[in-house]
């Protein structure tokens, strides 16, 4: 399972114990099913290419999945002016 060793940001204690028990409560079937076609797609990777350990990558992959889901932030829209 991912870890859930991330603390959000949040000012009231309250509100973070909250979001603790959110965050504990989600799907583990979700979250085995999401990494367990993660680690098949590193270990086809290393295949297609004939090379490479796949072991490092495949143990990633939990930690990888928790800072897609609780870390980065994604914004479909045009980048800012500042990068362009």
């Amino acid at each position: 399972m991912a870890p859930i060793a991330i603390t959000p940001e949040v000012k009231e204690p309250v509100a973070f114990a909250s979001i603790i028990k959110s965050l504990q409560n989600e799907d583990p079937d979700t979250i085995d099913l999401v990494l367990r076609q993660f680690r098949c797609l590193i270990a086809d990777l290393c295949q297609q290419f004939n090379g490479g350990h796949p072991g490092g990558a495949m143990g990633m992959a939990a930690i990888g999945v928790a800072l897609w889901k609780y870390v980065m932030k994604y914004h479909p829209g045009p980048p800012s002016p500042i990068f362009n």
